[in-house]
């Protein structure tokens, strides 16, 4: 993408959804010289960054929501 595309090789974010969010934080870790900042949605970051520690700092936003979970244990709660 770097060559073709023309994008920044110093400015590289990456996501993922569930288990590529785990992905996304393992490669920011492994690959810190590459990747500047991650955002996983909905995937266990603790899991995935677990006695790791990159190289350089990287940015995170992590996002979650429980659209099929909550609703359920809200119900459960509720009585």
């Amino acid at each position: 993408m770097t060559e073709d595309d023309g994008a920044d090789p110093k400015r590289v974010d990456i996501t993922g959804i569930s288990n590529g969010g785990f992905m996304s934080v393992r490669l920011a870790m492994e690959l810190a010289e590459k990747i500047t900042a991650v955002a996983p949605v909905a995937a266990q970051v603790s899991d995935a960054s677990k006695n790791k520690t990159p190289q350089l700092p990287i940015s995170i936003m992590v996002v979650m929501w429980c659209l099929n979970f909550c609703p359920r244990m809200m119900q459960s709660h509720a009585n």
